[in-house]
C-alpha cells in the first residue's frame, strides 16, 4: 500500500467529483422530470469511479475505525430494509426506483470516501475550488436574471428560470447553499501556491452564492442561512478561546460574518421593486407575487399559509401511514400512493393533485420503511454528527469539523422540510459530506495508531457495491426510458380537456405502445392506465376505457381520478346510474372538490327524482363551489317543492346571497318566494323598486315599470328619479303632455342641475309642436352644460 499517493491521486479525484456535479448539472434529455435524467447520469459516473477505485484497489489505504463501519453497516441496513418494505408495497416498480436511488448514493459515498483514502491530506483542499468554482457557474445565470433589468417588478414569472436545469429553484437555492460554507472555509485554507488566486475564488464565490440565495429567496435556504451564521459565530467564538487569539480580530471576523450577508441582502431588496419607489420587503421576497400585475402583498394567510398547512396534513397523513404499517411500512417509494383523502378534504380547487412526498424526508422514511429503517435513516446522521463532534474536539480538525457541521446542518434542514433524497444535487452533497465526516477522522496525520482493512476485504465490499450499483443503473435507465415518452403523451393530454371536445394528437394505439414501459406511474403521480383510459374514452372506446380505469384503480387505489372517469362513462354513454352513482360517491367521499362527480350526482338525482339526496349532494358542492347560483337556486326550488317549508327557503337563497351579493337570479328568486309566502307583504326599498322599473322598462313592460314608480311616489312624492323615469316612460309611449308634466314636476325638485330634465321636457314639447317652449327648455340644458344639448342646431334655440 503507498503511504504517500502522487498528485495524480488527487487530479484523479477532482475529475471524479467534478464529473459528479456536471452530471447532476445537465438539462434533461427529454426527460419529464430533469431528475430521471440526472440519476441516470449519476450512475453511469458511479461506474466509471468504481473502474477506478478497482484499479486503484491495491493502492488505497481503507482505513478501520469504529464510527465508518457502524456508518455503512447503518446505511446498508437502511438499504436492507427498504427491499424488505416491498412486501406491503401497493406498486413494486416505484419502491425499485426508490431502493436504486438509495442504492446509487452508497455508491457515491463509497467511491468518495475511496478516493479519499488516497489523499496525503484531508479532501478539503480538492473540494472547495471544485466548489466554489460550482457556486459562480450556477449563482451567475441566477442573479442575470434579476440584474438584467432590475426595473423590472419582482414576480413568480421573473423568478421561474431561477430553476436553471433542476427543474425547480427551491434546489437551486439549496445546492447554492450547501456549497456557500465551504466558500467561507476556504478563505481561511493556506496554499503554497496562487494563494491570492484563491482567495478571490473564494471570496466571490461567497459574495455571489448569497446574493443568488438571496434572489431566490426560498423559506428553507433562508433557515439554512441563519443557521450558517449561527455556525460561523460560534466557530469563531469557540476558536477564539481555543487559540487565544486577540479580541479585535474576533470582533472583525463576527464583523465579516454579519454586515456581508447583511449589505447583500440590502441591495438584493433594492431591485426589482414590487412597488416603485419602495424596496421590497423580506416578506415579500419569500412570498412572491403571481404576476407583476398583482402588487398587493399577498397575505400569511393566502397561498404561503395553505402550502405550510399542506405540509402539516401530509405530517399527520405519514403518521397515520406509520401507525398502521410500523414494520414495514406502505413500501419504499409508496407514500405517494397511499391514502390522501384528508388532505383532498382540505383541498379546494377543482385539480387534479397527486402529493409525492411528505416534504420531511424523516417521517417520508418512517411511513414508507417502517421503525426499522427509520431508525438506520436516523443512525446515519447521528453517527456523522458525532463524528463531526469528535473532529472539533480535536486539535487540527476544528475549522473542518464545523465546516461539515454547518454542510450537513444545511441538509438536515432540507431534509426536515423538503426532499432531498430524491434530488440527485443533494445526494451528491450528502455523500461528500458523509465521505468528508468519514475522512475527517482517518486521514488525521496525527493519528497514534493506523488500523487497515485488507485488500481482499476491501474488493469484497466494492465487489458488493458494484452489483448494487449496476442495478440501480439499469432501473434507473428504465426510468429515463419511461419517462421520455411520459414527457411526450403529457405534453399531449395535460393541457386539453377531451370531456369538453379537445383532441389529443395521438392515437389510443401510438399512447398505449409509448406507455407501455417497467413504470405504472408518470412524474406527476399518474396512473398510465389513467391515461390510457382518457386516450380510449376520447375515441369512443368506452369498454376499452373501463378496462384501463380498473387497472389504473389498482395501481393507485387511493387517487379516484379514475373513478369520476368511470362515473361518467356509466352515466353518458352506459346509462347504467347505479354505477355511475356509485364511482361518484366515491370520488365525492374521497377526493370532494373534483367538479365532475358532483355534476355526474346532481344531474342522476335530478333524472331519478331523488330530491333528498339531490339537497344533500348539492349542500356539500356549494361548500366548494359557493358561486354556482344555478345550484343555488335548484337546491332552493327542490327544497320549496319537497317542504313547503318558506322560512328554510329563503335561508337558502340567503346563503347563497352571501356567497354571490346583489346576484339577478337569487334577487329575483326571494322576492319570488316571498311574494308567494302565505300573508306575506313584499317589501322593497325605493332603490330596489326603482331597479325593479328600469328592468321592466328595458323590456318594454310599462305598465309594471310604472307600477313600481308609483309605489316610490308614494312613499317620497318628490323622487326627482322616478318623477323623471315616469315621465321618460310616457316619452316611449307617445303620451308627450303626461312626460311634460312628469317632467316639470323632477325639475321643481331641483335634483336635476345637468340640463338632462329640461332636454326631455323639451323634445316632449317638440313633438307637440311647441317649438317656442322647447326651444327654452332646449336653451335652458345647454346653459347647464348637458352634453346632448350642446350640438343642437340653431333652428332648435331660436325657431323663430
Amino acid at each position: 500500500m503507498s503511504s504517500q499517493p502522487s498528485s495524480l491521486n488527487r487530479i484523479v479525484t477532482a475529475l471524479f467529483l467534478a464529473a459528479i456535479l456536471v452530471a447532476v448539472s445537465l438539462p434533461s434529455s427529454s426527460t419529464l422530470e430533469p431528475g430521471d435524467t440526472q440519476w441516470l447520469y449519476l450512475s453511469c459516473i458511479n461506474i466509471i469511479g468504481l473502474v477506478v477505485l478497482f484499479t486503484l484497489s491495491r493502492k488505497i489505504s481503507w482505513h478501520k475505525n469504529k464510527l465508518t463501519k457502524y456508518f455503512f453497516l447503518s446505511f446498508l441496513g437502511f438499504l436492507f430494509f427498504s427491499c424488505l418494505s416491498l412486501i406491503t408495497a401497493i406498486n413494486v416498480p416505484e419502491g425499485v426506483l426508490a431502493i436504486a436511488k438509495v442504492a446509487t448514493t452508497l455508491a457515491t459515498i463509497t467511491i468518495i470516501y475511496g478516493l479519499a483514502q488516497l489523499q496525503s491530506t484531508s479532501l478539503i483542499k480538492t473540494v472547495a475550488p471544485l466548489l466554489a468554482i460550482y457556486i459562480l457557474f450556477l449563482a451567475i445565470p441566477v442573479i442575470w436574471i434579476f440584474l438584467k433589468d432590475p426595473t423590472i417588478a419582482r414576480s413568480t414569472a421573473l423568478l421561474a428560470p431561477a430553476k436553471l436545469n433542476f427543474g425547480n429553484r427551491n434546489i437551486t437555492a439549496a445546492v447554492l447553499t450547501c456549497c456557500i460554507p465551504f466558500c467561507y472555509y476556504g478563505l481561511g485554507i493556506s496554499y503554497n501556491r496562487a494563494r491570492w488566486l484563491f482567495k478571490i475564488l473564494y471570496g466571490t464565490g461567497l459574495i455571489l452564492g448569497l446574493t443568488a440565495v438571496f434572489f431566490i429567496a426560498s423559506r428553507t435556504s433562508f433557515v439554512s442561512l441563519i443557521t450558517l451564521g449561527f455556525i460561523a459565530i460560534i466557530s469563531a467564538m469557540y476558536q477564539a478561546h481555543k487559540t487565544k487569539f486577540s479580541k479585535p480580530q474576533l470582533l472583525k471576523r463576527l464583523a465579516v460574518i454579519i454586515t456581508v450577508p447583511c449589505i447583500l441582502l440590502f441591495l438584493v431588496l433594492q431591485t426589482n421593486k414590487i412597488t416603485p419607489d419602495t424596496p421590497n420587503t423580506i416578506s415579500q421576497l419569500l412570498i412572491t407575487p403571481e404576476t407583476t400585475k398583482d402588487v398587493q402583498q399577498p397575505s400569511l394567510t393566502n397561498d404561503e399559509v395553505g402550502n405550510d398547512n399542506a405540509r402539516l396534513m401530509f405530517y399527520k397523513i405519514a403518521l397515520d401511514d406509520f401507525k398502521q404499517n410500523p414494520i414495514l411500512g406502505v413500501g419504499a417509494g409508496n407514500w405517494k400512493l397511499s391514502d390522501k383523502t384528508k388532505f383532498y378534504k382540505t383541498f379546494n380547487r377543482n385539480t387534479i393533485l397527486n402529493p409525492q412526498r411528505v416534504h420531511n424526508d424523516f417521517l417520508q422514511v418512517l411511513a414508507e420503511i417502517g421503525v426499522f429503517g427509520f431508525l438506520c435513516f436516523v443512525g446515519l446522521f447521528t453517527i456523522l454528527f458525532l463524528t463531526i463532534i469528535r473532529l472539533i474536539k480535536s486539535e487540527d480538525e476544528t475549522g473542518l469539523g464545523f465546516l461539515l457541521l454547518a454542510g450537513l446542518s444545511v441538509y438536515a434542514i432540507d431534509a426536515l422540510l423538503n426532499f432531498p433524497m430524491e434530488r440527485p444535487q443533494l445526494q451528491v452533497f450528502f455523500g461528500l459530506l458523509s465521505a468528508m465526516v468519514l475522512g475527517g477522522v482517518t486521514l488525521s496525520r496525527k493519528r497514534k495508531k493506523e488500523h487497515f482493512i485488507s485488500t481482499q476485504t476491501s474488493l469484497a465490499v466494492l465487489g458488493t457495491v458494484c452489483l448494487l450499483l449496476l442495478g440501480a443503473t439499469y432501473v434507473d435507465y428504465l426510468k429515463f426510458e419511461d419517462s421520455r415518452n411520459d414527457r411526450y403523451v403529457h405534453s399531449d393530454y395535460k393541457f386539453k380537456d377531451f370531456l369538453n371536445g379537445d383532441k389529443f394528437t395521438l392515437s389510443y394505439d401510438a399512447a398505449s405502445q409509448l406507455l407501455d414501459g417497467y413504470f405504472d406511474i408518470n412524474g406527476d403521480g399518474t396512473a398510465h392506465d389513467h391515461i390510457l383510459g382518457m386516450y380510449a374514452m376520447s375515441e369512443e372506446k368506452m369498454d376499452r376505457a373501463l378496462y384501463h380505469f380498473d387497472k389504473s384503480i389498482k395501481v393507485a387505489p387511493y387517487g379516484y381520478n379514475s373513478h369520476m372517469l368511470k362515473a361518467i362513462i356509466y352515466k353518458d354513454k352506459k346509462v347504467n346510474l347505479d354505477s355511475a352513482v356509485y364511482y361518484a360517491k366515491e370520488g365525492v367521499a374521497h377526493r370532494p372538490s373534483l367538479r365532475n362527480n358532483y355534476t355526474v350526482l346532481l344531474n342522476t338525482y335530478k333524472l331519478q327524482k331523488d330530491t333528498l339526496n339531490y339537497l344533500s349532494t348539492s349542500e356539500k358542492y356549494l361548500e366548494y363551489y359557493p358561486s354556482d347560483v344555478n345550484v343555488w337556486r335548484q337546491r332552493a326550488l327542490q327544497t320549496l317543492s319537497k317542504t313547503k317549508d318558506f322560512t328554510k327557503t329563503l335561508e337558502i337563497i340567503n346563503s347563497g346571497l352571501k356567497a354571490n351579493p346583489k346576484n339577478p337570479v337569487l334577487s329575483n328568486l326571494e322576492e319570488l318566494v316571498i311574494s308567494k309566502k302565505p300573508g306575506a307583504v313584499v317589501k322593497r326599498t325605493n332603490q330596489q323598486r326603482l331597479n325593479l322599473a328600469l328592468g321592466y322598462a328595458k323590456q318594454r313592460k310599462y305598465i309594471l315599470a310604472n307600477k313600481e314608480l308609483a309605489l316610490i311616489l308614494e312613499n317620497d312624492p318628490n323622487h326627482y328619479l322616478a318623477l323623471f323615469n315616469l315621465g321618460f316612460n310616457a316619452s316611449r309611449q307617445n303620451l308627450h303632455q303626461e312626460a311634460i308634466a312628469y317632467y316639470t314636476r323632477a325639475i321643481a325638485t331641483g335634483q336635476y342641475k345637468d340640463g338632462i330634465a329640461e332636454y326631455n321636457r323639451g323634445l316632449a314639447y317638440e313633438r307637440l309642436g311647441l317649438k317656442e317652449k322647447a326651444a327654452q327648455d332646449y336653451r335652458k340644458s345647454k346653459s347647464l352644460g348637458y352634453r346632448v344639448a350642446q350640438r343642437l342646431p340653431a333652428s332648435k334655440l331660436n325657431p323663430n
